[in-house]
């Protein structure tokens, strides 16, 4: 199978290189906003792959039965159904869609025309998910949990000098919900389900949210989901039960795993693993439901997601 990249920023390289390790795929394209960037791309990463600065011009090629979309958020509707329209396969990356009823719809594109339609959510694909959640239901009853995905945007000291980036901006959905909590709300809808109550709160930057904390209410405990584009949680992410405490680090790649059952010694459930290597899971995974393999679990998932995160839109009034 040959799949196009749309997009070419870094998220995109480590899609190639894991593109290179998984066996059945190929890149066989490139689409960027310049046909430079998209030549200057595919000659490190994707050598002798055909370029385009037109998604249209992709679109059209027959050649080409996939495409990994890694564009900012507000594109992902509109792209998606035009290669979705086009024949092709689509791995979009997170939010998959903004609203529920865009989802729907090209969900049904994709049906129609026996195509897959997957968001590209890692920490849903990899194998030490279901350590965590083994681990977990050892843990026995839930007493609390914290999941905290905060990490200080690169661009944040431009951002307060005045200059614009899609990810601090509304009109492109950024800000840390859409961008990092999604990690945060994915991992909560897995390991713990949909939640009975939500309630959130919100410090902007620019005309979005720089920090948000959400607190989820389930029966007979609560969860809360801290994110920020502003500082760095070196504390990371925890779940307090009553055989013990699990830890988790980094949650979009589920790294530094580990559960500490209390009168007895720390148990690594998982490592780390380098990050070409935790997205080759997702791209077997996406080869697998090409191939037949029954994905309605992450068609819920997605559901789910984009549900929570508007109802948290809504509490923190962010409004697109």
């Amino acid at each position: 199978m040959k799949i196009a990249i749309i997009g070419t920023f870094w998220l995109s390289e480590t899609l190639a290189k894991a593109v290179s390790r998984v066996d059945g795929i190929k890149v066989g394209a490139v689409c960027s906003r310049s046909i430079a960037k998209a030549r200057a791309f595919a000659d490190i990463h994707a050598p002798g792959a055909v370029c385009y600065d037109d998604p249209a011009r992709l679109a059209a090629d027959p050649k080409i039965d996939a495409v990994y979309i890694a564009t900012p958020n507000v594109t992902h509707y509109a792209l998606s159904k035009q290669m979705l329209t086009a024949g092709k396969h689509v791995l979009c990356e997170k939010p998959i869609c903004v609203h529920i009823q865009e989802y729907e719809e090209l969900l049904a594109i994709a049906q129609e025309r026996g195509l897959v339609y997957l968001e590209a959510m890692m920490n849903a694909h990899l194998p030490q998910l279901k350590m965590a959640q083994e681990a977990l239901r050892a843990a026995g009853t839930v007493i609390g949990a914290r999941l905290d995905f905060s990490q200080r945007s690169s661009k944040i000291d431009r951002v307060r000098r005045g200059e614009a980036f899609s990810t601090f901006s509304k009109a492109a959905c950024g800000g840390a919900l859409m961008d990092l909590g999604v990690y945060s709300v994915y991992m909560a809808l897995q390991l713990f389900g949909y939640p009975e109550t939500v309630d959130a709160y919100s410090t902007p930057i620019c005309d979005v949210d720089g920090t948000d904390t959400v607190i989820l209410g389930y029966d007979g405990y609560q969860v809360v989901l801290t994110m920020s584009k502003l500082a760095e949680s070196k504390i990371r992410s925890e779940i307090i039960c009553e055989g013990g405490t699990l830890t988790l680090g980094l949650l979009s790649r589920l790294q530094e795993i580990d559960y500490y059952p209390h009168g007895g010694e720390m148990q690594t459930i998982f490592g780390k693993s380098d990050f070409a290597e935790s997205m080759t899971w997702e791209i077997k995974d996406f080869l697998s439901y090409v191939n037949g393999v029954d994905y309605s679990y992450m068609q819920t998932l997605s559901r789910d997601s984009i549900r929570l995160l508007t109802d948290i839109r809504e509490m923190i009034g962010y409004h697109i």
